[in-house]
């Protein structure tokens, strides 16, 4: 329900934003009428003849077709676009008058159906205004955030009665409730004329302090005196009470003078911000998934594929490269495109990194898969792929999507430029190559002088000094964890997401881990969460992984080891901490995390936390079960959700509880929240995928394919980030 009631608030006001603003803002002008009048009420002392403004009326208006008529003067009267009359000498006159009230009129009939007769409009979009109003306070009160939502939310919820006022009053008036009773309907009376209604009121009583006359309902006229309200029939002569408050007076924000005027100024301008910062949020949030470099007569298309940041950089420096040359390209992340755009371009410069063993980065591992067998025919590719060449797969991830773009039909410019860990070098030749044959003449010395590019610090050195098993209490099949921390200059930034890179002897591989600390909260100690891997060899031997049983069986406190620590910016916390995050991570997924929480934990109005943790059993395999627990108490985590699948009670795995809170994880999505996913890309990265696309799904009514698509936008635009290992 609350779901329905979310797409209600949202495509009400998308759809009706603009009859919303013209209405809003016309009404913001008409609150200022009280405030200008109040206090500067003229008392004139010259009686008005009822019966010789009747005659002039007839006489300049023989078709009547003024709609109302003013008094301008001791003698003068506005008959709106007839111009101004004085009955006293009968010269007539182009004008109005009295220029400010013709204004608020222009501005009322304007209000009231847009100057084109569409009153019925104008009704429909105040009530649509109100059910705004009323389904968004229904859709939860939200925590502060420093987001241009959150004050939406915010301004809502604070002053809900506030904006109410206006939407509220309006509709009710539209249905004439708490209003002063009206002795007509319609089909009762023949329409009465202007200068009929004088006639026949001034028979039976003083119009001699008259201000006003306009038509009104079912063919009535009504006459404003200093003292009292008249509704002219062309039978009667009504004497109407009107009531000091009403409906009318608090729209109209008349009941209490300029205090009242400026109270609904308020007010209006409340909903004018409310649909303003909607219609913004909503912008921002279907263009997040396009953030691209666009220029007009780019024939040159620059993509990357980027995990820590490293082809992310070297392609904006490869971008700028073409800009201090004046050469027009587009740029940007690889899924941002689609596969059809590609054909556009002349060429496409390609920077893919590789992650786990021999992985595109999760950002785009659907959109190579995606590509149909002739996707590609016409284009024409040149990539850099950046590895490790002490991984088995080397650039294993730009090799697997060159492969897809090849059998796609996009034909190579060059042969691929494999790249090393230090990329400076290896981009440099492969982008002068290119240079060189289409006569680019780029300035890559000043390119690679600008540019920071490389995400991996130098070695430090890293000495034990904590250790301590999380899963006292084993069970068969699951490996050990275990919580280690490393004492590391206190000069060495890191942040929640980063990667510490161990080597644990000279010419293996490095292993990376994932840092659950923060160098602003804990400077100098870096704590991992680490599985202990132990496995059985061909020969039944129990083989323990190198790098995991250096950290947790082999170092001693005190011991050293020399690490490097990999900036990974794609999975740091957010910026801002005043957004709502949510922490999805199975077993030793909850790694970075701990840092997240932490991190939060460490400062004042920080956004919440929701956390899902699965695992296997929960006596034993609930990592940070008592850290966890106390944070929740505290209220850094503001929700928590468990699973596991081995308990006889439970037997559920943390993607069914995505399942189960979709509606609300999508709340929170749509609230502002980024979502971070950790844990084994064979297991919860493949189920969390399928629980999106589910979620997406029915959220949407969008078929699997359509569902995919935007759990790729959420991912492009950085809503949805995961780090997956094998």
């Amino acid at each position: 329900m609350k779901a329905l009631l979310l797409q209600l608030h949202r495509w009400m006001g998308l759809v009706l934003f603009p009859l919303f603003l013209l209405v809003i803002l016309s009404g913001m002008i008409l609150a200022l009428k009280p405030v200008l009048e109040s206090g500067s009420q003229i008392a004139y002392q010259t009686p008005v003849e009822a019966t010789v403004l009747a005659s002039a009326l007839e006489s300049m208006d023989p078709d009547q077709s003024v709609r109302s008529i003013s008094r301008a003067g001791e003698t003068e009267w506005s008959l709106g676009s007839l111009g101004v009359v004085d009955l006293q000498s009968g010269e007539q006159r182009a004008g109005t008058g009295d220029q400010t009230g013709a204004f608020f009129d222009l501005v009322k009939s304007f209000h009231k159906d847009l100057l084109l007769g569409l009153g019925l409009i104008v009704e429909i979009v105040t009530w649509a205004m109100l059910g705004i109003v009323v389904v968004g306070i229904f859709l939860g009160w939200p925590k502060f955030r420093k987001t241009l939502i959150g004050w939406h939310h915010q301004l809502g919820a604070w002053l809900f009665p506030l904006a109410l006022l206006l939407p509220l009053t309006g509709v009710m008036m539209t249905q004439h409730i708490w209003q002063t009773p009206l002795p007509i309907s319609p089909g009762q009376h023949e329409t009465v004329k202007l200068a009929q209604a004088l006639r026949l009121a001034d028979a039976e009583v003083d119009l001699s302090q008259l201000e006003s006359a306009r038509r009104f309902k079912f063919g009535s006229v009504m006459l404003s005196t200093t003292d009292q309200t008249l509704l002219v029939t062309a039978s009667d002569v009504h004497v109407l009470e009107p009531q000091a408050l009403s409906s009318k007076t608090l729209h109209e924000g008349t009941w209490a003078g300029a205090w009242s005027g400026w109270l609904n100024f308020v007010a209006g301008g409340l909903l004018l911000g409310l649909s303003v910062t909607g219609f913004i949020s909503w912008y921002r949030r279907r263009a997040a998934g396009r953030k691209v470099s666009l220029t007009a007569g780019a024939k040159t298309l620059i993509v990357y594929a980027s995990q820590t940041g490293t082809a992310q950089k070297l392609a904006e420096a490869t971008a700028n490269c073409f800009a201090r040359r004046d050469i027009a390209v587009d740029s940007g992340g690889l899924a941002a495109f689609a596969p059809a755009t590609w054909q556009n371009y002349d060429q496409v410069l390609v920077l893919a990194s590789t992650t786990g063993e021999g992985e595109l980065p999760e950002n785009v591992r659907s959109w190579a898969q995606g590509l149909g067998a002739r996707a590609m025919d016409g284009v024409k590719f040149s990539l850099l792929a950046l590895g490790d060449s002490r991984y088995s797969d080397f650039c294993g991830g730009g090799m697997k999507l060159r492969r897809a773009l090849l059998e796609a039909g996009a034909d190579e410019l060059e042969a691929p430029v494999k790249v090393d860990q230090a990329p400076q070098q290896p981009w440099r030749e492969w982008l002068n190559k290119l240079s060189q044959r289409f006569d680019w003449r780029l300035d890559l010395d000043t390119a690679l002088k600008s540019a920071e590019i490389g995400s991996i610090e130098t070695g430090h050195e890293a000495q034990l000094v904590g250790r301590r098993q999380l899963d006292q209490t084993q069970h068969e099949n699951c490996p050990a964890n275990y919580s280690i921390e490393l004492k590391v200059p206190e000069a060495v930034s890191f942040r929640p997401g980063d990667l510490l890179m161990h080597q644990p002897a000279e010419g293996e591989r490095p292993r990376s881990y994932s840092i659950g600390s923060d160098s602003s909260v804990t400077p100098g100690l870096i704590r991992l969460s680490v599985s202990l891997l132990r496995y059985t060899n061909e020969q039944g031997q129990e083989v323990l992984g190198r790098a995991s049983s250096d950290l947790c069986l082999a170092m001693q406190p005190g011991d050293k080891r020399q690490v490097q620590v990999a900036h990974n910016e794609r999975f740091n916390p957010p910026t801002d901490v005043t957004t709502p995050i949510i922490l999805i991570a199975a077993g030793c997924g909850i790694a970075p995390f701990i840092g997240f929480i932490e991190q939060r934990a460490a400062l004042e109005n920080a956004g919440p936390i929701w956390l899902m943790f699965g695992n296997r059993h929960r006596d034993g395999d609930y990592l940070y079960a008592q850290e966890v627990a106390a944070w929740q108490q505290a209220g850094v985590i503001t929700r928590l959700d468990t699973a596991f699948s081995r308990d006889p009670e439970d037997r559920h795995y943390i993607t069914d509880r995505l399942k189960e809170q979709g509606a609300e994880v999508m709340d929170w999505i749509e609230r502002g929240a980024r979502v971070y996913i950790c844990g084994r890309a064979s297991t919860l990265g493949r189920s969390a995928d399928d629980a999106f696309i589910s979620v997406l799904g029915e959220r949407y009514g969008m078929d699997a394919t359509a569902a995919r698509q935007k759990l790729d936008s959420l991912v492009v635009s950085g809503t949805l980030s995961r780090d997956l290992f094998d």
